[in-house]
């Protein structure tokens, strides 16, 4: 039986977890009656974004594996299309995409992976903005896990829904408040993950002070993850400072401390420990540079919760008028909240991934990518990854109102 099926399951989840959920389903009604049905204006602007990308990779591990290294070249194709709309008060994007996968010898590995994604919203009083943002994805864990969370799991099929109900009220012309509630569900087609799900009530406080460049911020939140061997509750208070040192430059810093009572087939325990959360950006006139540094308690699919740091670096650079550099650096620790968990992972990721991308016409990139992968563990041999590939982009905009 699905992770998704047990949450129907009396047995499975207690009076009080029903409760948790009576918030969630009322707080979606209360964001989609008003952005859908609310009148709508006849001012709108509309954009219509077709894309296409054209992948050839060779990918010499492409099973990430230690001793016995696969390698081979993989033809990717990537289609997808988007639709913006627009108002003075309401924002709609839509978008639907396809990744189909083909290996030159590893068939048993072709995919066709999906994505499609939703951003409503709508300011329903003056200063006051509702929002809601879903996702639906069906991909592979062994690439897209990787790269998004920094994790290294057994190669599976993978389902995630995802939904994000939110609203941001403008108090006074410096302090800001937000509230959202992202839900999260992740289902592994196989047996070799565990599924898992996870519901967050997240509160945001912004204050300006005089300078017009320092804010002062507040987040606390609590969180609720559940896998098929127990469950977690995360309890988390951060403060921080926002600072805007041109218009070009901005940094944000924030910190606090942890909380997290678990309940597994083993034992229950507590853990008390510190969490935050840095951001650097800055634009110049040839490119922009982003830095981005998270300690967080997460959810995983090993099916236990993490202690994860990882730090992000991202910078675009334009050569010549055609010609630009990008380049990706990621760096992080993973390891498990409890060393008698269900797994005790405790191993370190690097990933570097620069490219040389030339603007063919308006239309049309083509770049020359290059990404180095690599998982230091320390009872385990390292593992690593090299994979080259030419890439071909065409997008498009077609305007509307």
């Amino acid at each position: 039986m699905s992770k998704f099926s047990n949450l129907m399951q009396p047995s499975r989840w207690s009076i009080y977890s029903g409760i948790r959920y009576c918030p969630a389903c009322l707080s979606v009604l209360l964001l989609v009656v008003p952005v859908f049905l609310w009148p709508g204006h006849s001012m709108a602007i509309q954009e219509l974004i077709p894309k296409l990308s054209l992948d050839v990779t060779y990918d010499d591990n492409i099973n990430f594996s230690s001793k016995e290294r696969r390698r081979d070249w993989i033809y990717e194709v990537r289609p997808s299309l988007s639709w913006r709309y627009r108002t003075e008060r309401d924002t709609l994007d839509v978008m639907a995409g396809l990744r189909g996968l083909k290996y030159d010898t590893e068939h048993d590995l072709d995919t066709l992976d999906q994505d499609y994604r939703l951003y409503a919203s709508r300011e329903v009083f003056l200063g006051t903005i509702v929002s809601l943002s879903g996702r639906h994805t069906l991909d592979t864990t062994l690439d897209d896990e990787f790269t998004e969370e920094g994790l290294l799991l057994d190669r599976e099929d993978r389902t995630v829904y995802s939904v994000e109900p939110a609203v941001r009220w403008q108090a006074t012309e410096r302090s800001t408040w937000s509230l959202s509630f992202p839900i999260y569900h992740v289902n592994y087609e196989g047996d070799k993950n565990v599924d898992y799900n996870y519901e967050y009530l997240i509160l945001n406080y912004s204050y300006l002070l005089d300078d017009e460049k320092t804010s002062l911020l507040a987040q606390p939140s609590v969180g609720f993850i559940d896998f098929e061997h127990g469950d977690t509750q995360v309890y988390e208070m951060m403060f921080g400072v926002g600072y805007e040192f041109t218009e070009r430059l901005f940094a944000k810093l924030m910190a606090g401390l942890s909380y997290t009572r678990s309940h597994n087939d083993k034992e229950n325990y507590s853990k008390t420990g510190w969490v935050g959360v840095g951001e650097l950006k800055w634009d110049w006139d040839r490119g922009q540079w982003n830095m981005n540094l998270v300690r967080r308690v997460s959810a995983s699919g090993y099916g236990e919760t993490l202690i994860k740091d990882r730090l992000t670096t991202g910078v675009s650079w334009r050569i010549t008028e055609r010609m630009r550099f990008k380049g990706r650096l990621s760096a992080g620790k993973v390891k498990s909240q409890d060393d008698k968990a269900y797994s005790d992972e405790n191993y370190i990721t690097y990933d570097v991934s620069p490219a040389i991308v030339y603007q063919l016409s308006e239309r049309i990139d083509v770049g020359a990518y290059y990404r180095y992968s690599l998982i230091d563990e320390k009872e385990e041999s390292d593992r690593n990854r090299n994979r080259f590939f030419i890439r071909l982009d065409y997008i498009d905009v077609w305007f509307g109102q």
